[in-house]
């Protein structure tokens, strides 16, 4: 039976992760539902069908501006049910959580190195933190949720060990890939075209990596081991928001300069991808890594670290490569050895597509839309 949905989060896009996956469920929910987004930046792009009540611009910035704003736009009665992504004081029967704040906290204290205080601890002190973790507290013990999504049972467990969520109320729903953009094939035939458009060698080993948050995913570490590799074929390819202009030194340092490569943001990270060999990721900390999935979803290899989160989806030595300590630039230097070798990447690449065919966006709606609880048990 068809219901009334609104999404609510500051951006929906193909540009983040977490806008990613509402640009995708409105794409795939119109087909049935009624769906209406509540955002400040949406790429209408395939959307049609798709109420959009725009928060203005100015009001977009930050959580309790976005939040004050669109709770001038709709009211929960309005709606079956109202999802909110992300962490932000707005009304919401459903929320859709893809990672806690105070749980990576609490991981980043076993990486001195993380921060530039001196004692890890002092980290929780910072205004921003404080911010975040007042913010999280008002929302996950905020009253009236009927649901809470979040994408991986260790962001579940995490909401009811540090915040008291009813395990009762929680639901996982993973993230996943569009097919159409992720698929080896496309790889093969746009290689030599993508290639060219970035000024790749054509006979370089390219490990791409996709990352709004460089320190935190390792790309120092990442470098350090391509360098001590020794191996002048290797390339490393960063797209995302992160400038990693702070690194220009270090890649000097190392050897590398003409081999690292900042392509910004891109809406299309399937074209990154089909001009890579594998898809690194030395990260210390992630809820369900979307850029993951969406590389194995291309027949990347993925060397990534073991942590939960990351490692969640790779079969080490059948479609990737983990790295047990995300600080160890010696084993992981091993590692990027091993990928470098190009029988290595071929056996592991045949098996990184079926690693996630369950993964489609179509399939995780499809099965997410049957947890939504009945609209008339809902609380208002």
């Amino acid at each position: 039976m068809p219901v009334k949905l609104a999404l609510v989060f500051s951006g929906v896009h193909k540009r983040g992760g977490v806008e990613r996956s509402i640009w995708e469920a409105a794409r795939h929910w119109r087909h049935q539902h009624d769906v209406t987004i509540v955002a400040a930046d949406v790429d209408p792009t395939d959307l049609d069908g798709v109420a959009i009540r725009q928060v203005p611009a100015a009001d977009g910035s930050g959580p309790y501006r976005f939040g004050k704003a669109a709770r001038r736009l709709y009211r929960l009665d309005e709606f079956d049910h109202v999802i909110s992504f992300g962490v932000q004081p707005v009304p919401a029967t459903i929320a859709w959580v893809g990672s806690v704040h105070l749980a990576w906290l609490e991981a980043s204290r076993r990486f001195p190195g993380q921060s530039k205080l001196r004692h890890p601890m002092l980290r929780y002190l910072l205004r921003r933190h404080l911010e975040r973790l007042y913010l999280e507290r008002q929302y996950f013990r905020a009253p009236g949720r009927a649901l809470v999504v979040t994408v991986a049972d260790a962001v579940g467990a995490d909401l009811t060990r540090l915040y008291g969520v009813d395990p009762g109320l929680l639901a996982t729903i993973n993230n996943g890939f569009d097919p159409a953009e992720f698929d080896p094939s496309r790889r093969e035939r746009e290689f030599a075209d993508a290639r060219a458009e970035w000024g790749l060698p054509a006979d370089a080993v390219v490990l791409c990596m996709i990352a709004n948050e460089l320190p935190r995913k390792g790309y120092d570490l990442a470098l350090r081991a391509i360098a001590a590799a020794g191996d002048p074929r290797l390339h490393l390819v960063l797209a995302g928001t992160a400038d990693p202009a702070r690194y220009r030194a270090l890649v000097a340092e190392l050897g590398l300069t003409g081999r690292t490569h900042y392509l910004g943001q891109q809406a299309d990270v399937g074209r990154v991808h089909a001009a890579s060999d594998a898809f690194i990721l030395p990260t210390k900390y992630e809820a369900f890594c979307m850029a993951i999935v969406e590389a194995l979803a291309s027949g990347l290899p993925v060397l990534t670290t073991s942590v939960p989160g990351a490692g969640d989806l790779v079969q080490p030595d059948v479609n990737g490569l983990l790295l047990d300590d995300p600080e160890d630039v010696d084993a992981l230097t091993v590692l990027v050895r091993r990928i470098a070798d190009d029988d290595v990447r071929a056996g592991l690449a045949a098996a990184a597509r079926p690693s996630v065919d369950q993964l489609t966006w179509a399939k995780l709606f499809d099965r997410a839309i049957t947890l939504f609880p009945e609209p008339s048990s809902i609380r208002r």
